[in-house]
């Protein structure tokens, strides 16, 4: 069985794009890990932890300007990758979409960051921050996924992270100058995204690019709903640093980023995977469900072994990695850390089964259990943070990780079996059909 799985992934086109696209994620995973270190030496951790919370607060905002086109306009460009005006209208009608809420949520956190204590400490911090939301706002990658322009993306991470990189050792030297980390963040996106928009749109051709009224508010309406379960999916993300920042303090906020940054690497990774996969699943789902299945169990498979070993070189080198990052707790954080392993692990099995849930449009059951989950998940941290420190904080993240995984599992073998029933009905077919291969 392995050795078929090998052969198959020797002989797939997929195989290719995904060495393209990999090349390029490899240098987008790694960027926080090359640039920590000098920011940490360079500005010190309690500053090092501030620009976490504001980059954590600012990729919450994000969820609101993508609004869900991350999943379904991957899915929309896929399923009309062969149909030019109809792509054309979902590029213009999404990006419409997009930059009204992008007026809209500047305005807001504008009035935020001003009134709200939490944030007017730190304003100057937050309104460079607000860069990354512009930079969201132009990113055509949802577009390069649906249709499988892997290469395109690889070229957007490239220049993206090598500015940003660029500018933060340039220009960065004193201590009070962590204001500028995540504006730099953000100048990276909007070059790299600017140019890839001009190119796309000379590549396909578009010539209409106004959106039109109608056409973006029946988006809006039609993409609420998962909208709203995108949202406690982006708290689940990146509250726990905010919470641990408002409950507990900015060092415990280092802390927790540290250990953070190490799994981030691998739950951005499985994220990629998800977001490279996706649309090949969608594509064949409708086309050659038997395939669809097939490359899913496959790709997925495989990816989940390389993650299980991956979690086992971070838990034997825990020390080791926590000292890169100039910490003087070591002990503490790598035991935390190798508590840590255990999330990406069940990460990417949870993904993997909400692939399948939503390429079959059980859209529904996804938004209900996330909503749910996350909401009680975010009640138990605001509960454990004072009490438990980073131990509460991570039992709650590994619970509520286990419970997702168990829950998306449910719905996935349904569709498993559905798709395992229609093929021995197949079967059975082609055996009593004697005119079947003659």
């Amino acid at each position: 069985m392995l050795k078929k799985g090998i052969h198959y992934l020797k002989n797939q086109k997929q195989l290719h794009h995904f060495s393209i696209y990999g090349a390029g994620q490899f240098f987008n995973l790694v960027t926080p890990l090359l640039i920590s270190p000098y920011i940490i030496l360079t500005c010190g951790d309690t500053n090092f932890g501030k620009t976490a919370v504001a980059l954590s607060f600012i990729f919450f905002l994000i969820v609101f300007i993508d609004f869900g086109v991350d999943i379904l306009g991957v899915k929309s460009v896929a399923i009309y990758r062969n149909d030019p005006k109809k792509l054309e209208e979902v590029f213009r009608t999404t990006f419409g979409l997009r930059f009204f809420n992008l007026i809209l949520v500047c305005f807001l956190v504008s009035f935020i960051f001003w009134f709200v204590p939490f944030f007017n400490q730190e304003k100057e911090l937050y309104f460079f921050s607000l860069f990354v939301v512009l930079g969201q706002a132009l990113n055509p990658i949802w577009f390069f996924q649906g249709v499988e322009f892997f290469k395109q993306i690889t070229w957007i991470n490239l220049i993206s992270k090598s500015s940003f990189l660029l500018a933060v050792f340039i220009f960065i030297k004193t201590e009070n100058q962590y204001i500028y980390v995540n504006l730099f963040w953000g100048l990276g996106m909007i070059l790299a995204n600017s140019i890839a928009l001009l190119w796309l749109v000379n590549k396909f051709g578009f010539k209409d690019l106004k959106p039109k009224k109608l056409d973006v508010l029946f988006q809006f309406r039609t993409q609420f709903s998962f909208f709203g379960s995108q949202i406690f999916v982006s708290i689940q993300q990146y509250a726990p640093i905010v919470l641990i920042s408002y409950f507990g303090s900015n060092i415990m906020a280092f802390q927790y980023r540290i250990i953070e940054q190490v799994i981030n690497v691998f739950k951005t990774y499985i994220v990629l995977f998800f977001n490279f996969l996706f649309p090949r699943v969608c594509f064949l789902i409708e086309d050659d469900p038997q395939k669809a299945i097939k490359t899913w169990g496959i790709y997925n498979g495989a990816n989940l072994i390389f993650i299980i070993l991956s979690m086992i070189f971070v838990f034997t080198w825990a020390e080791e990695i926590v000292t890169y990052f100039h910490v003087k707790e070591v002990s503490e954080l790598s035991h935390y850390l190798k508590i840590a392993t255990l999330i990406p692990i069940f990460y990417s099995i949870s993904l993997a089964m909400k692939q399948l849930m939503l390429s079959k449009n059980l859209n529904i059951p996804y938004i209900n259990i996330t909503i749910i989950l996350v909401g009680v998940s975010t009640l138990f941290l605001i509960l454990a943070i004072p009490y438990f420190k980073l131990t509460g904080v991570l039992a709650v993240l590994l619970v509520t990780e286990f419970i997702f995984l168990f829950l998306f599992a449910y719905f996935a073998k349904k569709i498993i079996s559905a798709y395992m029933k229609s093929r021995l009905l197949s079967r059975s077919t082609d055996i009593t059909n004697p005119s079947n291969g003659y």
